[in-house]
Protein backbone atom coordinates (compact mmCIF):
# COMPACT_ATOMS: atom_id res chain seq x y z
CA UNK A 1 0.00 0.00 0.00
CA UNK A 2 1.83 3.02 -1.21
CA UNK A 3 -1.37 5.34 -1.57
CA UNK A 4 -0.56 8.45 -0.18
CA UNK A 5 -4.71 9.01 0.73
CA UNK A 6 -7.02 7.81 1.63
CA UNK A 7 -9.01 7.26 -1.79
CA UNK A 8 -5.76 6.06 -3.60
CA UNK A 9 -5.45 3.15 -0.54
CA UNK A 10 -9.47 2.48 -0.65
CA UNK A 11 -8.71 1.31 -4.77
CA UNK A 12 -5.91 -0.63 -4.15
CA UNK A 13 -7.48 -2.71 -1.58
CA UNK A 14 -10.48 -3.03 -4.16
CA UNK A 15 -8.13 -4.38 -6.70
CA UNK A 16 -6.78 -6.63 -4.32
CA UNK A 17 -9.97 -8.12 -3.59
CA UNK A 18 -11.43 -8.47 -7.20
CA UNK A 19 -8.60 -10.23 -7.50
CA UNK A 20 -8.80 -12.42 -4.87
CA UNK A 21 -12.16 -12.80 -5.62
CA UNK A 22 -11.68 -13.30 -9.52
CA UNK A 23 -8.73 -16.27 -8.77
CA UNK A 24 -11.07 -17.89 -6.07
CA UNK A 25 -13.58 -18.05 -8.66
CA UNK A 26 -10.93 -19.39 -11.38
CA UNK A 27 -9.44 -22.22 -8.92
CA UNK A 28 -12.72 -23.27 -8.40
CA UNK A 29 -13.91 -23.58 -11.52
CA UNK A 30 -10.47 -25.41 -12.60
CA UNK A 31 -10.75 -27.99 -9.07
CA UNK A 32 -14.07 -28.84 -10.41
CA UNK A 33 -12.76 -29.65 -13.57
CA UNK A 34 -9.10 -31.24 -12.57
CA UNK A 35 -10.60 -32.71 -9.51
CA UNK A 36 -7.78 -31.27 -7.63
CA UNK A 37 -7.82 -29.25 -4.41
CA UNK A 38 -4.72 -27.55 -4.68
CA UNK A 39 -5.49 -25.99 -7.60
CA UNK A 40 -7.55 -23.70 -5.80
CA UNK A 41 -4.48 -22.50 -3.77
CA UNK A 42 -2.28 -22.23 -5.92
CA UNK A 43 -4.29 -20.13 -8.91
CA UNK A 44 -5.88 -18.01 -5.57
CA UNK A 45 -2.66 -16.77 -4.43
CA UNK A 46 -0.38 -16.17 -7.53
CA UNK A 47 -3.19 -15.73 -10.29
CA UNK A 48 -5.53 -13.37 -8.07
CA UNK A 49 -2.22 -11.51 -7.05
CA UNK A 50 -1.14 -10.42 -10.60
CA UNK A 51 -5.44 -10.06 -11.29
CA UNK A 52 -5.53 -7.51 -8.48
CA UNK A 53 -2.56 -5.92 -9.34
CA UNK A 54 -3.85 -5.29 -12.90
CA UNK A 55 -6.98 -4.43 -12.03
CA UNK A 56 -5.72 -1.79 -9.49
CA UNK A 57 -3.33 -0.16 -11.97
CA UNK A 58 -6.42 -0.45 -14.73
CA UNK A 59 -8.56 1.71 -12.33
CA UNK A 60 -5.69 3.92 -11.64
CA UNK A 61 -5.00 4.84 -15.04
CA UNK A 62 -8.59 5.28 -15.83
CA UNK A 63 -9.34 7.97 -13.72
Amino acid sequence: MEGNNKEEQGRECLGMAMGLCTGLLAGAVLAMVTKDAKSIIIIMTSAGGIIGYFIDEFIRGYK
